[in-house]
């Protein structure tokens, strides 16, 4: 039946339509831009003014006389000689307050610790960090390419298709299960992901080999299979989280994910070889898992231990842990948590009175 017909059988704009878009689709559409536009005025630059070494020692009430302006990153410092003049180094940034008490422009860390790059250049020349890249996305390129392929390729299977996608759809509880049990236990993340993949290319490898008249095997090893990629890929979400450094987090994420895409893309071909051979796809969706769960121990352990910070904490990261050792035990986490807390108190105390003169130059110019 056409789409049209079975539109104007079951009533193309009836009451159920009318309540939906009346009670429901105009106040959200009325609403959302409020929201939306709202992340204008938060991430706002207002007019600023770039203050240079020689004009720290300047009094309070001359800071309200500064010409703001919207690109005042450039400032420019007499020198000695009066022909010419060089570009000095911006210590601070004073911003008008006029319209805005503080936006999360103005929050920014001005201190040169704090504002360390974050640069893609990164997973180019640090040869420890690239490596974690390389690996996290074999992980979840072969995670990827076992999960959406199993799903996809419930066609091909004999059997109920309709039975089968509901089997592949109800073991992921039990999947979640045992992945959260695994990679909290002394296996640990790395080789709870390690291990899943294996089992899942090697239940993979042998739902190839049976012959496709065996129903029921087939189903149970696919099912199999797809247990433990799920869990697999519940893991490698963690980890990778954890792996990347915090400062460039997001960016190490976005790359995974960007390979992981670009690899989806392609498994509909993949399925498609399926017509001239039930085991094509699974073979390669199996190699896959097999490969990735041998690179995947290669990781670094990431259980009990402190998350990165910079990308310099990772050259000491993985050369602290040997590669058939387990996860750590969960002990003296309260003393190492408190630990931290002093060292954190420490270094914002640090920061604060560094910034000190700056922050009573700007309570001074909003009062003003």
């Amino acid at each position: 039946m056409e789409f049209e017909k079975l539109l104007n059988r079951v009533g193309s704009f009836g009451r159920y339509q009318k309540r939906l878009l009346w009670l429901f689709f105009l106040p959200t559409a009325t609403i959302s831009p409020w929201l939306c536009t709202t992340t204008l005025f938060m991430v706002s630059a207002p007019n600023h003014y770039c203050l240079v070494a020689s004009q720290l020692n300047i009094s309070a009430r001359d800071y309200s006389s500064l010409p703001f302006e919207s690109d005042s990153c450039t400032p420019k410092e007499e020198s000695s000689n009066a022909s010419a003049k060089q570009t000095a180094v911006c210590e601070y940034w004073i911003y008008d307050t006029s319209n805005y008490d503080e936006t999360a422009v103005t929050q920014k860390v001005e201190s040169e610790e704090e504002m360390q790059p974050r640069r893609m250049k990164e997973f180019l020349f640090n040869s420890k960090l690239r490596i974690i890249c390389v690996l996290i996305t074999i992980a979840c390129v072969a995670n990827e390419v076992a999960y959406t392929g199993l799903q996809l390729n419930v066609t091909n299977f004999h059997g109920n298709e309709f039975v089968n996608f509901f089997l592949f759809s109800i073991i992921e509880i039990p999947s979640f299960i045992i992945g959260w049990f695994l990679m909290e236990s002394r296996f640990g993340r790395r080789w709870s992901i390690s291990i899943c993949l294996l089992f899942a290319g090697i239940s993979l490898a042998l739902c190839a080999c049976v012959p496709s008249n065996h129903i029921i095997l087939t189903t149970t090893l696919a099912t199999i299979g797809k247990l433990f990629v799920t869990a697999s890929y519940m893991i490698i979400s963690l980890q990778a989280a954890e792996l990347y450094p915090t400062k460039i987090r997001n960016q190490g994420l976005s790359i995974s994910a960007t390979c992981v895409s670009v690899i989806a893309i392609f498994l509909p071909f993949l399925i498609y070889f399926g017509k001239y051979g039930k085991w094509i796809p699974l073979v390669i969706m199996s190699s896959f898992c097999t490969f990735a769960g041998i690179v995947s121990s290669f990781l670094p352990e990431t259980r009990n231990e402190k998350l990165i910070e910079s990308v310099e904490q990772i050259q000491l990261f993985q050369s602290q842990q040997q590669f058939w050792s387990l996860a750590k035990e969960r002990k003296n986490q309260d003393n190492e948590a408190t630990e931290g807390s002093e060292q954190t108190f420490h270094k914002i105390r640090k920061l604060s009175d560094k910034r000190a003169s700056l922050v009573s130059i700007r309570l001074n110019i909003h009062s003003n």
